[in-house]
């Protein structure tokens, strides 16, 4: 699973006034848990999904920590999840932007990362 952070930028881009803040992109890790659950629990996050109204921190940290091993701003989420048995075929992908990010090119680093 991959996360998206965001640090902040003296950098200027040439073709925008506005100052672009830099993403890392890394690999959650099991003391990510509270921010991820903090970003999960965003209702812009949760739109359109199946999602229960609210997940406790202790149970993304429970997730966190099923997923095997692997102070920054978690702005967005993604993962792909392969099945296995007879659907090994196919996988599930899952991609969430913090509210206050969307529109910023978080979703599409992620998708190409």
């Amino acid at each position: 699973m991959n996360q998206v952070t965001k640090q902040s930028s003296n950098t200027s881009d040439s073709t925008s006034r506005k100052q672009s803040p830099r993403l890392l992109i890394r690999a959650a890790r099991i003391d990510d848990f509270e921010a991820l659950s903090a970003l999960i629990n965003l209702p812009g996050f949760r739109a359109g999904t199946l999602r229960l109204p609210y997940q406790r921190p202790e149970q993304t940290k429970k997730w966190l920590e099923s997923q095997g091993p692997n102070a920054l701003i978690i702005v967005g989420q993604a993962g792909l999840h392969p099945y296995t048995g007879r659907r090994a075929h196919a996988a599930e992908l899952g991609i969430g932007v913090h509210d206050d990010h969307v529109g910023k090119g978080v979703g599409t680093a992620l998708i190409r990362e």
